[in-house]
This record gives C-alpha cells, sequence and structure tokens, in this order.
C-alpha cells in the first residue's frame, strides 16, 4: 500500500502532520506494508540509506568480534563506524542502530583505559533512550556500573530543546529516528550529548544533520531526482479530490510504487473546523474501495485519538 497527500500550500503543514498520522497508523495496522513514495521516486536515495544500513550492521559485528576477541581498540574504532553509518540508515532503523553501537563504544572505551570517554558514549546513549535496556548477560558489572552512573546522571539533568526550520517547504522531523513534528517546530524534552535530525519532504531527498540541545537548525531539502513528478500528482490530487482525475493521480502514484491500493488523503480548513477527507482506490481498476470524511484536531490527545480511528476506518 502507498499514501498519497494532496499539497494544497495553504494547508501545507497541517498535510505534512496528517500524511506523518495516517503513514503511524498503517504501519501499526501489521497487516499492511507501507511503500514510501519518496523512496519510489527517490531510489538512489532509498538504496543509498539501505547501504548504509547494511554497512552499520556488519560493522557492529566486526566490533562485537573484537570486543570479545579482546582487541578493545579495534571494537571501538568499528563501533564507532557504526555510529557513523547508523545515522545515515533508514529511520525505521535507526535508534537501534545508534544505540547498539553506543553501547559497544562505551564498553570498549571503558577496557581500552577512557574512562570517560567510555562515560560520554553512554551519556549520549541514554541521552538518545533514556529506557535502553543494558542485558547484565553481555557486559561485566563494571561496565554495566558505569552505565547505569551515567543513566542516572543524564536523567537528573535538565532536558532541553532545540529549534528547527526547513526550507523551501514545511518537513516532517525526526529525531534519532522517532518522529518529532512539522517544521518549524521546536524540539523538546532533548537529552544530553549529539542527536540525529532527518527532515522529509515529498518530492525531496531527505536531509540530515546533528543538533544539540540550545541550538538551532535549518534543513535546507533538494530536490529528488524525480521528484517533481510526485508534487505534480500530488498537486493534482489537491485539484481535483474526489474527482476522476483525484483517483487516476492516485492511480498513477500506486504504479509509481508498484502497490495494488492506494491511501489518497486532503486536509481543509472550513471555517473554525479542521477536516480530513480520506479514500482508499484500487490502482488495477480505479475502484473506490473505501472513504471516509470527519473533523480531526491534531494538537491534543484525544484528538489524535479520534484521528486514528478516522484513518483506521478506509483501511482494510
Amino acid at each position: 500500500m502507498a499514501l498519497s497527500v494532496a499539497q494544497d500550500p495553504a494547508n501545507a503543514g497541517d498535510a505534512v502532520e496528517l500524511g506523518a498520522l495516517i503513514e503511524s497508523t498503517i504501519r501499526r495496522n501489521g497487516k499492511l506494508r507501507l511503500v514510501d513514495l519518496a523512496d519510489a521516486v527517490d531510489p538512489s536515495g532509498a538504496q543509498a540509506r539501505a547501504d548504509k544500513a547494511k554497512a552499520a550492521a556488519e560493522a557492529l559485528a566486526q566490533a562485537r568480534r573484537a570486543y570479545d576477541s579482546l582487541d578493545v581498540d579495534a571494537a571501538g574504532d568499528f563501533a564507532q563506524r557504526a555510529v557513523f553509518l547508523g545515522i545515515e540508515s533508514p529511520l525505521s532503523q535507526r535508534r537501534e542502530a545508534l544505540t547498539a553501537a553506543l553501547l559497544l563504544a562505551g564498553a570498549a572505551r571503558y577496557y581500552a583505559g577512557d574512562e570517560a570517554g567510555a562515560r560520554d558514549e553512554f551519556l549520549r546513549l541514554f541521552g538518545i533512550d533514556p529506557s535502553a535496556r543494558l542485558n547484565k548477560a553481555d557486559w561485566s558489572p563494571e561496565v554495566l556500573q558505569v552505565a547505569e552512573d551515567e543513566r542516572s546522571r543524564g536523567l537528573a539533568q535538565k532536558r532541553g530543546e532545540a529549534a528547527v526550520r526547513s526550507e523551501p517547504v514545511p518537513a516532517r522531523i525526526y529525531v534519532d529516528g522517532l518522529y518529532g513534528g512539522v517544521a518549524p517546530i521546536v524540539l523538546r524534552g532533548l537529552g544530553p550529548g549529539p542527536h540525529s535530525v532527518t527532515a522529509v519532504a515529498p518530492g525531496y531527498q531527505q536531509k540530515n544533520a546533528s543538533l544539540h540541545a540550545g541550538s538551532e537548525q535549518t534543513l535546507v531539502l533538494e530536490p529528488a531526482p524525480s521528484g517533481r513528478a510526485l508534487l505534480a500528482l500530488e498537486e493534482q490530487l489537491a485539484a481535483s479530490f474526489g474527482a476522476r482525475e483525484g483517483d487516476e493521480a492516485l492511480r498513477q502514484a500506486g504504479r509509481d510504487a508498484g502497490v495494488e491500493q492506494v491511501v489518497g488523503a486532503r486536509f481543509e480548513h472550513r471555517g473554525a473546523l479542521r477536516i480530513a477527507h480520506l479514500v482508499r482506490v484500487s490502482v488495477a481498476d480505479g475502484k473506490r474501495l473505501a472513504e471516509v470524511s470527519g473533523e480531526i484536531a491534531l494538537t491534543s490527545p484525544a484528538g489524535m485519538s479520534a484521528a486514528d480511528v478516522l484513518i483506521g476506518s478506509v483501511l482494510p
């Protein structure tokens, strides 16, 4: 299944937020495989991220073998390479890749005699994921004690915030692989150490950067090689949502993604109301399989929950 969200300049930020919510609902469904249209029109970028993830996993495996062989210097080098590559890996794999690499990097530094460096790695690890679990069977009591000390120190520190903007369009912002919101945004609750931040927008290449709490970052996105085609489809969807031309735009998006069904969405303001329109279309024959409209609020937990139910009603 693929998702196409109508791109209306008047509601650009809301459309991006709605798209992120629909994607999250589809992924939680568990029965559906979501094909990212951005990856479909930028296959080279998607392949590059997949290659980085593979290389990060290989570097982490090399680090583990070196660590188990007591070659802690090599283990530290490989673990650092895994951290570097993990930052460029697909968003769905990034958090796990970073935390695993940082944990091994910290352990290697500790046994190399660099306790201060080890503490820095552990503090960064728990800045990304304060609840990261440490398997006692995998690490010595000394390493576990140092790591837990840094977890406690990180939790005791005041969480920070950072301002993120995107140009030339509003973009979804991910921090260490987790969705944070739509730019411009102030990211709150940031732990100590550097964080990986990524901007994602239809028709543009993903943009990665590093930020710390207290900083500001503007991410400038470059058009994807075939991004104009995707933007044209989503602009056509905005102009003719609910009509035959809009359904044809969805079918073309589905053909580009190589899927059997497409969910289309459009966001509109109707006075004080915010309305989401959703439709699911068969790529093969253009038949409408489901459609629904309803008021949504994306700014409160109750509103998000109601929107989740609305989106779920259009899914198979």
